[in-house]
This record gives structure tokens, sequence and C-alpha cells, in this order.
């Protein structure tokens, strides 16, 4: 597998990746969701304590999405970032 990263167009990136792993991987992932699958009903009950759901993709599907962050955590990923794009400062690239 070849990643080109457009930052980084002289530096292409080689990721070799054999049958055997291949193989391996999926026998692994396999292993997993066999695993997951054997689990009881039980196993998979939802959290007692809902500040958990404030930031979980799925909170949806547990019927959780007025799920509100406590006070402490509202902003958790808020910054203040002085950050200013110029258009004109960007490299073109060449096609």
């Amino acid at each position: 597998m070849l990643y080109w990263f457009a930052n980084f167009p002289d530096e292409p990136f080689l990721v070799r990746y054999s049958a055997q792993a291949y193989a391996r991987d999926a026998r692994q992932l396999q292993g997993l969701v066999e695993e997951i699958a054997r689990q009881p009903r039980e196993a998979f009950q939802r959290t007692e304590d809902v500040r958990l759901c404030v930031h979980c993709n799925y909170r949806s599907l547990c019927g959780r999405e007025s799920a509100e962050a406590p006070p402490d955590t509202e902003n958790w990923l808020d910054e203040d970032i002085d950050f200013q794009l110029e258009l004109e400062e960007i490299q073109e690239l060449e096609y």
C-alpha cells in the first residue's frame, strides 16, 4: 500500500502488507468478533454515570441524546486559538 501525503509530495510512504500478515490479522479480528459475540447481553448494559454519555457518538441508541455535560467539563475541547489563515501564504501544488 502506498500512502501519499499532500504536504510531502516527494516523500511517499510504502506500507508492506503480506498475505501472511493479512491472514494473521483476519484470524485475530475474527477471534475478537467471536469473543464479543459470546458475551451475555448483561455484559453490554449502559452505564449509570450519564456524564460518560455526553461525548459518546452512540448515545442516541441508548436514548441519552439529551445528556448534558457537567459544568466543569462543558467546554472540554474549546481552546482560544489565535489563528489566521492567509491563502496567499499557501504553496500551490502542481498537478
